[in-house]
């Protein structure tokens, strides 16, 4: 019994090998024909001067695609690079002068061959460059929510008051010149203020007071 039974299944293993060998090489043979009559169809003069011409213009097609892209791109960076030495020449401009004049942007727009328009338009975005004369000190408040919510809404009115002046206009002596700006990076001791280069921070009237007074 138990000879029998292992014969059983010996033969039905050899019998499925058999079966699926066959089946894979009909599946081949049939792929093999069907390969062969494709070859045989592109052979045909006609289909290949067809495809021939076909690829032609597919290939110039995307020739010209990838030119395009590439002189678009090229002229993206070109105008980064004008726009980045722009705004280091008005900079420069700024730093002599204290402010931008109308003769300045012309000069400028000669030199760079950039529009006046332009220029403008750069020099009046950015709240660090300015189009009008500038008071000797440039007082920039910082209204962020952190120094929003530490009062300095008030700090700005007690200033208005005190230089007879509002936000964006200078003093008639041209000693100082308001403004409200952005977030300086002193969060943690709002609210805070910016006169040139140096920064005060945790004010209050008094401390405004004292400040002002050591300013020449």
């Amino acid at each position: 019994m138990p000879y029998k039974k292992r014969y059983k299944k010996s033969c039905s293993r050899k019998d499925k090998q058999f079966y699926i060998f066959i089946h894979g090489t009909i599946i081949i043979i049939r792929n093999v024909k069907k390969l062969l009559y494709i070859l045989k169809f592109i052979h045909n003069k006609k289909i290949l001067v067809q495809f021939k011409y076909f690829s032609k213009i597919m290939i110039h097609h995307y020739n010209y695609q990838i030119k395009n892209y590439l002189n678009k791109r090229t002229l993206h960076q070109n105008k980064r690079c004008k726009m980045s030495l722009l705004l280091k020449e008005l900079k420069q401009i700024q730093g002599k002068k204290g402010y931008i004049s109308e003769d300045s942007m012309k000069k400028l727009s000669k030199k760079m061959n950039i529009p006046v328009a332009k220029i403008y338009a750069a020099a009046t975005f950015y709240s660090q460059l300015h189009t009008k004369p500038q008071g000797k000190h440039i007082i920039e408040i910082c209204n962020s929510p952190s120094c929003y919510l530490n009062g300095s809404l008030n700090i700005i009115k007690y200033l208005e008051k005190k230089l007879k002046i509002k936000s964006g206009q200078t003093t008639e002596d041209k000693r100082f010149s308001l403004y409200i700006c952005s977030c300086i990076g002193c969060c943690d001791k709002a609210p805070a203020m910016k006169i040139g280069k140096e920064v005060y921070t945790s004010l209050t009237k008094e401390k405004i007071d004292e400040i002002i007074k050591g300013l020449k």
